[in-house]
This record gives structure tokens, C-alpha cells and sequence, in this order.
């Protein structure tokens, strides 16, 4: 279960194994693809968890190895690898876990990426399954669990080397000292926007989201937490509307743990210490969304 609460939008300026016991036993677990018919896109959906993610891009359910990722960034010592799922030992999960590090003024990070190659101007459909470790806590001044990163503008001449901004295009973050959910996008000015949203640890939940990548203030955003929507309503519907890619180039998907390595933002003085433990499952990027047939 979650927390909820309504809350008015403000906008503001600006490998060491963790979380619960668990055993080597291999794993098998089937996709659930199968146990869902498709539908034409109905954007107006008010009970999101009768549908799932069409999966037609992007689909890991981590019985296997990372081999469909770009990349796991795990450096200073950090952990992130295929486990078996704390609460069914017959599935297996993907678990981030940061801590203070070998060199605490390097940023604890444990992210995969993937880069699907999105088009601007499209709309996508993202999902994923998570769940906060309940013993593991940690006193960063922020931490980020999900993201959209922006990429160098290739067509224009950039590339990775003597690229400048590097800015997350959309994150959802994790408030540490509250755990509620926080949203921000980067190219709307919107920084650690309070959801209202606060995941309860050692559950597993699942969040939906539905993107339209664009450099153009016709882009959006909406997502939902276990069914309840993560951001406010603006009269129409749950969708936050701006740019939401920094150039032609779109953006990549990152999930895991990134923190700040101070507690303060504004006061960086102080190291952050203690760990974080996020676990994922059935990550899904589509074109569509499925009507469950047992809902």
C-alpha cells in the first residue's frame, strides 16, 4: 500500500550486497504478456492498473542476465546485480544499492541505462516495479530512482567528450528523511516538486508513466503510483505539459539509485553516510498500453 495525500503544486527554482536475506537458488518466473489483450490508446484511463504496458520496445523481468541494458554505472565501489526478489525467492529482481563509497566526494550511483532511441513528437508508455529496502536508510540531501537523461545533440556536432549540460531531462526522486515521491523536469523549470506520494518500504509497487518526448512546450508527462496519479490536476487532466527532451536527440532511461553525497544542497558541508536499497522489476517501454483480461 501507499500513503497519499493531496497536496497543491509548488514550484521551486533550482559490488556490496544490501537489503534483506536472500539465497543463490536460481529463479524462473514466465512474462505476464500473455494475460492481457491490446486496446486502442485510451488517454483519458481512470483505473490505469486495469491496463499494462504494451512492452513493444523495451521489456526486462530480470530472469536472466543485464545483457538488454546499455550500461550498469556502478562506480566508487557501489552495488547493483540480479537478485532474488526478498518477498518470492521464485522471481528474481534487479537491486540497487549505494553507500557512502571508497571516495565519499564521489556521488554514490547505481544505474542501469538503456537508450530505446524514442522519437520526438511521439508519445511512449513506461513502467516498472519497485520497492525501498525498510532497513536500509541513508541522510543525502536527495536521491534519484528513476530518470530521463539527456543526450549530447549529435546532428549538431556535439558528442560525449565536449558535451556541457548533462541534465536529467525527468526524474522521479525519493525524498530520504521522508521517503516521498518527488518530481522535476529539468527544461520546465519544475525541481523536486512534492507528490503527496509516500511509497511504504519492504512493498512492492508500480508506477506507469506516459511521456511525450519534445523540445516544444507540447510535450507532457503523467504518471501513477499503485493507480493514484503522481501529479496534480490542472483542470483537464493529470498531465504536467512543457519541454520534456533537451535537444533533437531525445533521451535515455536510467533506473536505480543515484544520491548527493552531502546532506545539504545548499549548505554542502557535511558528508552524507548510511546506504540505499532499491529493488526493480518488469520494466516496460511501449507504444500502447494492454487491457488486462483477470483484472
Amino acid at each position: 500500500m501507499i500513503i497519499f495525500a493531496i497536496q497543491n503544486m509548488t514550484v521551486h527554482p533550482s559490488d556490496r550486497s544490501g537489503g534483506f536475506a536472500y539465497t543463490d537458488t536460481p529463479a524462473v518466473v514466465s512474462c505476464d504478456t500473455e494475460d492481457s489483450i491490446e486496446i486502442e490508446n485510451d488517454y483519458s484511463i481512470q483505473n490505469i492498473q486495469d491496463y499494462i504496458v504494451k512492452a513493444d520496445v523495451f521489456y526486462d523481468d530480470f530472469e536472466g542476465d543485464l545483457s538488454k541494458w546499455d550500461h550498469l554505472e556502478k562506480r566508487n565501489a557501489q552495488g547493483g546485480s540480479i537478485r532474488q526478489d526478498p518477498l518470492d525467492y521464485e522471481n528474481n529482481v534487479f537491486m540497487a544499492y549505494t553507500w557512502r563509497g571508497e571516495n565519499p566526494f564521489i556521488r554514490p550511483r547505481s544505474e542501469l541505462r538503456v537508450d530505446n532511441y524514442e522519437k520526438l513528437g511521439k508519445d511512449y508508455w513506461y513502467s516498472w516495479k519497485f520497492m525501498i529496502d525498510p532497513d536500509k536508510r541513508h541522510n543525502s540531501a536527495s536521491e534519484i530512482i528513476g530518470q530521463w537523461h539527456s543526450k549530447p545533440d549529435f546532428e549538431a556536432g556535439e558528442t560525449w567528450d565536449d558535451w556541457v549540460d548533462g541534465s536529467f531531462a525527468l526524474a522521479l526522486g525519493l525524498e530520504p528523511f521522508t521517503d516521498e515521491l518527488e518530481f522535476s523536469a529539468t527544461y520546465m523549470d519544475v525541481i523536486d516538486f512534492k507528490t503527496g506520494i509516500f511509497p511504504e518500504r519492504g512493498k512492492w509497487h508500480e508506477i506507469v508513466w506516459h511521456i511525450k518526448h519534445s523540445v516544444e512546450g507540447d510535450g507532457y508527462v503523467e504518471a501513477w503510483v499503485d493507480g493514484q496519479p503522481l501529479l496534480p490536476f490542472n483542470g483537464e487532466d493529470y498531465k504536467m505539459y512543457g519541454e520534456t527532451a533537451y535537444n533533437n536527440s531525445g533521451s535515455y532511461l536510467k533506473i536505480g539509485s543515484y544520491r548527493y553525497n552531502y546532506t545539504s544542497w545548499t549548505n554542502p558541508v557535511d558528508l552524507a553516510v548510511g546506504e540505499s536499497c532499491i529493488y526493480y522489476d518488469d520494466v516496460r517501454v511501449g507504444s500502447g498500453i494492454y487491457e488486462r483480461k483477470n483484472k
